[in-house]
């Protein structure tokens, strides 16, 4: 039982400020959010959402596309854990004028994980896999003003032992100005339900709230809001400099973490190359890869 009642806690290991966690929440892998691009952006992106990873982030963007969108991120979370592997796939691409569409798919895995019965006696280690799939479609209600949303499936996996639950997002995006956009998501504004035995656990909604701003045409600023309902507000801040079309520096902070993170990307034409590095004293620092491409 002991081992049930932590197994929705290793996913966690990204929170740095436990007090302000969603430790011991199901789906709990999920807040690591997927892409090195918003990762290094200090999670700002709701209000940003202009590539592929709007499907995780603010479907609402996905109206942003221009040409279809592949995308996968391999990340090495603190290294301190080398049984701890994140990783992510994504597709997205415009349909017809005013819609457009995407899926993602998320796995997470912890392994050798210490167990415990109720007398607090070592039993055997055991695992922890999640993943989870998202699939979804944005629409433009005007020039200004489009919607989204996304219907999730949720799992997690212990010692063989399996249970999932279906989830929806909704989403939207204002656009007054060319430089300057405004985002919203609820995430789970349906909550997964997952149970393990006797353990239940909800996948927390999230309020998110997200602005961006191009100050010049190379430099785009973001801030962001979440609220998730078993947490305090976390304030995430982020920036992205662009080179000659083609580099990209990129930076950001968010409280809910304690934690900032910097990264960069390259652009070939065709395919990009984003990179993410989160400094961790505890855990271990966590790097992270994604490689997309446009066509």
């Amino acid at each position: 039982m002991v081992c049930l009642m932590v197994m929705m806690v290793v996913p966690s290991y990204g929170k740095e400020n436990i007090g302000n966690s969603d430790a011991g929440q199901a789906g709990a892998f999920l807040e690591q959010g997927i892409g090195a691009r918003p990762m290094s952006m200090g999670e700002a992106f709701v209000g940003v959402a202009d590539d592929a990873n709007a499907v995780f982030w603010n479907q609402a963007g996905l109206l942003q596309l221009k040409k279809r969108e592949l995308t996968a991120m391999y990340s090495d979370p603190y290294q301190n854990f080398s049984d701890v592997s994140y990783h992510s796939i994504t597709y997205a691409q415009p349909l017809l004028e005013r819609f457009a569409v995407g899926i993602s798919g998320v796995l997470s895995s912890v392994g050798n994980i210490p167990g415990y019965d109720v007398n607090n006696l070592q039993q055997s280690n055991f695992s922890v896999n999640d993943w989870a799939i998202l699939a979804a479609a944005g629409y433009r209600y005007s020039t200004q003003l489009t919607v989204g949303g996304a219907i999730k499936y949720v799992n997690t996996q212990v010692n063989g032992q399996s249970d999932g639950g279906l989830g929806l997002d909704v989403s939207l995006m204002y656009q007054p100005l060319e430089a300057f956009r405004m985002g919203l998501q609820l995430q789970n504004a349906i909550e997964p339900n997952i149970k393990i035995q006797s353990v239940t656990g909800k996948v927390p909604r999230t309020f998110r709230f997200g602005a961006s701003y191009k100050v010049i045409p190379q430099l785009l600023l973001s801030v962001g809001l979440d609220k998730a309902s078993n947490r305090d507000v976390s304030i995430n801040t982020g920036g992205e400099l662009e080179f000659y079309n083609r580099f990209f520096l990129r930076g950001g902070y968010t409280t809910g973490k304690s934690a900032w993170s910097v990264g960069g990307g390259v652009n070939f034409d065709y395919i990009q190359l984003d990179y993410v590095f989160n400094p961790n004293k505890e855990l271990g620092d966590s790097h992270r890869f994604s490689l997309g491409t446009r066509f």
